[in-house]
């Protein structure tokens, strides 16, 4: 089973790409591995999209971001 992406990317039909991140299972969105690895992933897929003119990068929680993974780090 494929974990639920902490990312999601979408372009609107005025070619404007939108990624909003929203760490699954959690109230907040934590800087982690599983975190970075889809916004490097949503970045990229921007970069090599030809219908995509601009990017808006959002949260889905109140916050943008409310810490990292002391583990990771």
């Amino acid at each position: 089973m494929m974990a639920e992406a902490a990312v999601r990317y979408a372009v609107d039909d005025d070619g404007v790409a939108h990624m909003i991140w929203d760490t699954p299972g959690l109230d907040v969105n934590v800087l982690n591995d599983a975190s970075l690895d889809a916004f490097i992933s949503a970045i990229n897929r921007f970069v090599e999209d030809g219908a995509a003119r601009g990017l808006i990068i959002s949260s889905a929680k109140r916050t943008f971001r409310a810490g990292g993974d002391l583990k990771m780090l």
